[in-house]
């Protein structure tokens, strides 16, 4: 998959986006998740309220929706 919005995005990245977005609806108070690949390797998510999530949906399905499917 080659797509200029995803180039700089890790695995772990997304994997906490999508994380977040499960945990939101039964965390609402939830602000952040970091998730730890070594002692020094991590990804910290930053994400937005219930109230905004519920509004604007999930962010996985905006940032694929510009790249090009696998034929």
């Amino acid at each position: 998959l080659t797509c200029t919005e995803l180039a700089w995005r890790s695995s772990t990245e997304f994997l906490a986006i999508v994380i977040w977005e499960i945990l939101v609806e039964y965390l609402p108070s939830i602000s952040k998740i970091k998730i730890f690949e070594t002692e020094t390797s991590f990804c910290e998510f930053k994400g937005s309220s219930l109230e905004e999530f519920q509004k604007n949906g999930p962010r996985h399905p905006q940032i694929l929706k510009n790249c090009p499917t696998r034929s």
